[in-house]
């Protein structure tokens, strides 16, 4: 049916897996953005959320009357079944695999159907598979997210390199999915590495196969979204992630070199990268600036993390999750994210963006965002020129620069009104 037949959009609903609340993960960022986009268009109780999992939404508060839609998660005996039927002789994802739940399927539908939404957003092509077919007069569109395939093709390469990759987790959050008796097999090499072959193949099929048959796909990264289009000649969009700019704040940098690292630990590419700064670029800056202190923020620190922050003594802290930002950030000199692999667009680069904090960063650290070095963006190598870099930054005047650097370039690409004119965009939301 053609956009002009499809009714006006007064309703959605989000299907996902993931708690947006607290945002304290990349995916997290991004559907609380979904989320009050819609409140805002649409009115908080013309919006629901429809949540996949074996532990509710811990705290209702944030969804400011937006209604949450409990379905469970799947039963022990449909992961079972899962592995043989889904993984072995359909030949699925694991990703599709240790969700697929013919219960949860029936009651994901049964509440899209009572709330006849005029939009569903779906949450990447795990729940794709609980949604059934497109519906007629309504708008569905899905988001992908990043491409989980290009993320284990580039974790392959890595682990090809020959460097020392013992530490994470391929599966990252997901892993809580897996029963426990398979889950350490991502941390054996041999099988990880079968695993992760695996895995990239197979989600790259299901990602072409959602990419052809939905109406509207969504990515958050346009190199990936190019790819896309040229394999599916889908209709593929890229959103930016909404992470609103930030007001002046009393909290300042007080001039001393304290720099930050932020994002979820479990995420493989965020233990990777930490680790790869501790014990090759730490000791650039030190060597420079001796009174230098990281600060390494996020949940989910492995035992592995922990025990080489505590190597370095005072030099290193590790905070867990911080809930003012605000203080975390822009009390530090800079941000430094030293990704040696990694898809989509990383959060925490907007985040730092968006309060004038200048930043530290290889490529992947900064995909999506830019691709060389502006003002508040460095661009580095490895983890030893990032400590040089890093060093260089603690000088009042370059930090100064960086950081009005940092927000003009931030209000160019990343303010409220352009992500607004794209979110209507692609929703299907805008204002009357």
């Amino acid at each position: 049916m053609s956009t002009a037949a499809r009714r006006q959009v007064r309703s959605a609903v989000v299907v996902s897996a993931v708690d947006p609340y607290p945002a304290d993960s990349g995916k997290s960022v991004v559907l609380t953005g979904f989320l009050r986009h819609l409140r805002d268009r649409l009115g908080p109780e013309n919006v629901h959320y429809i949540h996949v999992g074996g532990r509710p939404v811990a705290d209702l508060t944030p969804f400011e009357g937006v209604t949450v839609h409990e379905v469970g998660g799947p039963r022990a005996a449909e992961r079972l079944r899962a592995v043989v039927v889904e993984a072995g002789l359909r030949r699925r994802s694991l990703q599709e695999t240790f969700l697929s739940s013919p219960h949860v399927a029936g009651c994901v539908r049964r509440v899209l159907a009572g709330l006849d939404a005029d939009l569903e957003i779906v949450d990447t092509v795990r729940m794709l598979q609980h949604v059934g077919p497109p519906p007629a007069r309504r708008r569905r569109v899905l988001y992908l997210d990043d491409l989980f395939s290009v993320r284990y093709r580039r974790m392959l390469d890595v682990i090809d390199s020959g460097v020392d990759v013992s530490g994470f987790d391929p599966l990252g959050q997901f892993g809580r999915n897996i029963p426990a008796p398979l889950r350490g097999l991502t941390r054996v090499p041999v099988t990880r590495r079968m695993l992760l072959q695996l895995e990239s193949r197979r989600v790259a099929r299901s990602e072409r196969e959602a990419a052809t048959e939905a109406e509207l796909s969504i990515l958050l990264n346009e190199d990936e979204a190019a790819g896309l289009r040229r394999q599916t000649g889908g209709d593929v969009a890229v959103l930016p992630p909404w992470v609103p700019q930030r007001p002046a704040s009393a909290h300042e940098w007080d001039g001393r070199p304290e720099y930050v690292f932020m994002g979820l630990l479990s995420l493989p590419h965020n233990h990777d990268g930490v680790m790869w700064f501790l014990r090759h670029g730490l000791s650039h800056l030190l060597a420079r600036r001796p009174d230098a202190r990281l600060h390494i923020i996020g949940r989910d620190a492995s035992e592995e993390l922990l025990a080489e922050a505590a190597r370095h003594g005072d030099h290193v802290v590790v905070h867990g999750y911080v809930e003012d930002l605000d203080e975390a950030l822009m009390t530090r000199c800079a941000l430094v994210n030293p990704l040696r692999f990694g898809s989509g667009v990383k959060i925490k680069t907007l985040d730092s963006l968006a309060r004038g904090i200048p930043i530290v960063a290889t490529a992947f650290g900064i995909e999506g965002i830019t691709t060389t070095s502006v003002p508040g963006v460095r661009l580095v190598a490895d983890a030893a020129e990032a400590g040089q870099a890093l060093a260089e930054l603690a000088d009042p005047q370059v930090r100064a620069r960086e950081s009005q650097g940092a927000r003009e370039f931030y209000d160019a690409r990343f303010a409220e009104p352009a992500i607004r004119r794209a979110y209507d965009e692609a929703f299907g939301t805008a204002a009357r």
